[in-house]
């Protein structure tokens, strides 16, 4: 279970966000400023989703870091979730 939260925690984070957004702006009357503003949070948000995920390695990065192992240059491992 801790595992599924740590994976997706970025994800929750920004629906949690979203639905805060909504609630706040869209509980009273629902004018055009109002949705307008709902919005921009959701493109904002959505950015930064996209912006933020890691990205997907490539076997020519991992070729390159075969080639520098082992070639008496230090190298910086850096493991990351792909969710």
């Amino acid at each position: 279970m801790g595992e599924f939260f740590n994976h997706n925690s970025f994800l929750m984070s920004v629906v949690i966000l979203w639905l805060a957004a909504a609630w706040v702006l869209l509980r009273k009357e629902r004018d055009w400023r109002r949705w307008l503003a709902f919005g921009a949070v959701s493109v904002v948000l959505l950015m930064g989703y996209y912006a933020l995920r890691p990205a997907q390695a490539t076997s020519g990065d991992a070729d390159a870091l075969h080639a520098q192992i082992g070639a008496g240059q230090p190298v910086l491992l850096e493991f990351q979730s792909q969710n």
